[in-house]
């Protein structure tokens, strides 16, 4: 059953948040909606009231049981509302075989659709190789860096409560943690911060990889596997679960290297939360990195996995290196991309 909050009367779309509430693009459909001023509608059945109504639709295969699921239901609402997308999790053929079955439904999608965004021009790339027989270009409108609670140093505590990783350290990484945030799921980077970890120790440096987040649905198996890897290899590693937004503050600004390791990264609200946080995260490079370095430059450290080890030395030495200076403002806020969707929308 679809529960509704409006409408309100305004020319913006009614955004429509179909999946599990805590799932990264139901967050930031809302955070858009909100800024926005615009009215929300959740669920999967199209109510009535929407009837020929503009809907926008931040769109993932995730948000459903499965891609044909999305399909049938985008289907519905795209018979009895004028319904435009975001595309997120765009199918990148380093997926292997789900990306035949993943493409099939975004071409199906995109062509139900008024209009279409992706959130960087890397993206607008797999687009274009997924859906060859678009009939018009997508709009790009990056992902927002949604301040949060920030520090300007590891010397600085940010919220109330307790520490939420592991205090002291435990023996096996007295220099502190290495941090990857988000869902643990397949190919997300956390065996490449193991094995970094692994190439600190033969420098004298002894790290633990920490998970910020859940293990996501079905890939019980995975965190499994991450660690037995990491206790085979010497290496501590440890998993929060779930963190609210407290909690996730404050596990960020305890982190001694933020990394995002995506092997196949295309848009990643993960990697700007830690610059909402005031951090300085270590990037894999990636066409995608380097066009989020573009974008705001001196946010980000860019590196081949070859230098990390390097890199994460000299951050050791200088901590500094790790966090954003104070006054920095990151380019592209939530505030610009409700402009940038204002206008699009406006079309």
């Amino acid at each position: 059953m679809s529960e509704a909050i409006g409408p309100q009367p305004d020319d913006l779309p009614v955004h429509w948040l179909p999946g599990p509430e805590r799932h990264g693009v139901t967050l930031l459909a809302r955070q858009v909606a909100v800024a926005a001023g615009a009215p929300i509608v959740r669920g999967q059945e199209v109510p009535g009231w929407l009837h020929g109504r503009p809907v926008h639709l931040h769109f993932s295969t995730g948000l459903f049981h499965s891609p044909e699921a999305a399909r049938d239901v985008v289907d519905a609402w795209a018979a009895r509302t004028r319904l435009s997308l975001t595309l997120h999790d765009v199918p990148q053929p380093a997926e292997g075989p789900r990306w035949g079955r993943r493409s099939a439904v975004y071409c199906h999608v995109v062509a139900r659709s008024s209009a279409w965004a992706v959130n960087s021009r890397w993206e607008a790339t797999l687009a274009a190789a997924a859906m060859p027989r678009a009939s018009r270009d997508p709009e790009v409108i990056p992902l927002p860096v949604v301040p949060g609670p920030r520090s300007t140093g590891p010397t600085r505590a940010v919220g109330a409560g307790s520490a939420v990783l592991p205090t002291p350290a435990p023996r096996r990484a007295p220099d502190g943690w290495i941090g990857v945030v988000g869902w643990v799921y397949p190919d997300k980077g956390h065996e490449e911060a193991i094995e970094l970890a692994l190439a600190m120790r033969s420098e004298g440096r002894a790290l633990g990889v920490a998970a910020l987040g859940g293990v996501a649905a079905g890939h019980d198996g995975l965190a499994d596997e991450l660690a037995r890897l990491a206790g085979s290899l010497g290496v501590e590693w440890h998993v929060t679960g779930y963190l609210d937004d407290d909690a996730l503050a404050r596990a960020m600004h305890e982190v001694t290297v933020p990394v995002a390791a995506h092997r196949h990264p295309s848009a990643s609200g993960s990697v700007n939360s830690w610059v909402a946080a005031g951090r300085r995260p270590l990037l894999r490079e990636h066409p995608s990195t380097v066009e989020l370095d573009d974008l705001r430059p001196g946010a980000y450290r860019v590196r081949g996995l070859d230098a990390w080890p390097a890199e994460v030395a000299l951050a050791l030495d200088d901590p500094a290196r790790t966090w954003l200076s104070p006054g920095y403002r990151p380019p592209h806020t939530l505030d610009d991309v409700v402009q940038a969707y204002r206008s699009w929308w406006a079309l």
